[in-house]
């Protein structure tokens, strides 16, 4: 390749801004996945406590308590 279109290779700048988004989508898919990540994580305890709330009761011992429903 002659070194006239090398150089004007190298000056081009068409298809920069796709590029450009390009990266940011990227930048923003693996923030959202870092942070989705670290939610599921800090989720889960509280997720399992409630759960083992909601298995001690049934659902007519919330709205009548003390009251046996046969």
């Amino acid at each position: 390749m002659p070194l006239p279109t090398t150089n004007r290779f190298a000056r081009d700048e068409f298809g920069g801004a796709s590029l450009d988004w390009k990266v940011l989508t990227a930048l923003i898919c693996g923030v959202g996945i870092a942070v989705g990540a670290t939610v599921y994580d800090g989720a889960e305890a509280p997720s399992e406590d409630i759960q083992a709330t909601l298995s001690d009761e049934s659902l007519p011992d919330q709205i009548f308590p003390g009251r046996a429903i046969d």
